[in-house]
């Protein structure tokens, strides 16, 4: 039977594993960003509450000149989304709203959007990546575009704000969520511009926001030369958390046999 003095210890190094794991779990538990569609679902625009919003500008499309009024960004439209088929799978088709009659004197950019207050774990480097489609000619836009922004809490500022015009293929906005915009609103998603009944369609698929994945390290392999190993492997939490236990267990046995 083991004595005070060793059950006192094998209780430390429990505790020690117990708490260790806390911190580790802790660790992997942040609130990060992360969001991914293919649009597959009959539902995929709703279910993910995509919403959006009409802001006036003058005809030619370059000056602001009012707020409009927002809502939820629908399935299957009639105006501003509507999930559709595409080359080879469901994609998303974004566009204006044409039952806004003062489309006929404003022009009209709606914008269409996944928003999420940023709090303290989100802080990072993020990437949004995203695929367009060119639709049917007669239903394209030249003014349509993927876009990042950040505003303050009352939407009073903007804190961050990246657009990339929507050319076909594979695309990628990066941008970093720092300290100073804990508390403010992120938005990201599709804006288009449209005067006068305009076209102004575009398909989107494969959208996805998160933490930019650092890249793997390349181990040149012995001896030199071209070829390379790429990554370096490592322990997870609990490979980590095995690691010390049989760490603690090596400990008690010599702990128990000094006794």
């Amino acid at each position: 039977m083991l004595n005070l003095r060793q059950r006192q210890a094998r209780k430390n190094i429990v505790a020690a594993a117990l708490m260790t794991f806390a911190v580790l779990a802790a660790g992997n538990a942040q609130a990060a960003i992360s969001y991914s569609t293919d649009f597959e679902s009959s539902t995929a625009i709703t279910d993910d509450g995509w919403n959006a919003y009409i802001n006036y500008f003058t005809p030619d499309c370059s000056t602001f000149d009012s707020q409009g009024y927002g809502f939820p960004a629908p399935d299957n439209g009639p105006q501003v989304s509507a999930l559709a088929p595409g080359a080879s799978s469901q994609v998303m088709n974004a566009y204006s709203n044409y039952d806004d009659g003062l489309m006929a004197t404003h022009c009209l950019e709606t914008n269409i959007y996944l928003q999420y207050t940023i709090t303290a774990d989100d802080v990072g480097s993020y990437v949004y990546s995203y695929d367009v489609e060119l639709p049917a000619a007669e239903f394209t836009g030249d003014k349509v575009n993927g876009f990042v922004k950040v505003f303050t809490g009352n939407f009073s500022a903007t804190l961050l704000a990246e657009v990339q015009p929507s050319t076909a293929g594979s695309k990628q906005i990066s941008v970093e969520i720092t300290d100073a915009m804990v508390g403010g609103v992120l938005q990201f998603g599709f804006n288009n511009y449209a005067y006068d009944y305009e076209a102004s369609g575009m398909f989107y698929d494969n959208v996805s926001f998160a933490i930019e994945q650092e890249p793997p390290v390349v181990v040149p392999p012995p001896g030199g030369g071209e070829g390379t190993v790429e990554g370096v492997p490592t322990l997870g939490t609990y490979g980590l958390l095995a690691l010390l236990l049989l760490m603690g267990g090596t400990a008690a046995i010599v702990l128990v046999r000094r006794s």
